[in-house]
């Protein structure tokens, strides 16, 4: 259930365990499991999730965040229903995004939640700008969307090539 503590921004050290990656892995398990969005609570994302979801009035939204102060970067889960609009979202922000390494928060890449979506039955689409460049991922299954907001390109990391990163992963019903 989630807890009558207001939002606050939480350190890595007060959540070992919620690592960036672990947090998306969290995330992509919840989009996998879902059938519907009815099926979307506050309550129950804290409970799929494991994620201490807090209210946070200013944004009349419940989230958890955690700031990583050695890189700059924060990222978190933000619950939102507002009507019979629902959506879960996971971010990943830092204060020049882009410039910034996002080696710090890219666990899980582009590459590994499309493999986990489309596996999950999702199908995939790619939204380009007018200059062809993709600007959003979009997976679609039933009365499901899980869209996925690419980071530039990461530079090469321990050798391995560059990798597309997630900057925003949002689930929400189907427009």
């Amino acid at each position: 259930m989630t807890s009558s503590d207001q939002y606050r921004i939480s350190t890595a050290s007060e959540h070992p365990d919620l690592t960036p990656g672990e947090v998306a892995r969290r995330m992509l398990r919840l989009a996998e499991a879902l059938q519907s969005m009815d099926e979307v609570t506050v309550e129950s994302v804290t409970e799929r999730t494991g994620l201490p979801l807090k209210y946070a009035p200013l944004g009349k939204v419940h989230a958890f965040a955690i700031k990583l102060p050695e890189s700059g970067w924060s990222y978190g889960v933000t619950y939102e229903q507002d009507g019979s609009y629902k959506a879960v979202e996971l971010a990943y922000r830092h204060a020049d995004i882009n410039e910034a390494s996002m080696s710090p928060v890219c666990e899980v890449d582009l590459a590994a939640a499309s493999k986990a979506l489309k596996g999950a039955g999702y199908s995939g689409k790619v939204e380009a700008d007018e200059i062809g460049q993709a600007t959003e991922y979009v997976f679609l299954r039933s009365h499901m969307k899980v869209r996925i907001v690419p980071a530039a390109e990461s530079a090469p990391i321990d050798g391995k090539a560059a990798r597309s990163c997630i900057q925003q992963l949002t689930i929400s019903s189907r427009d």
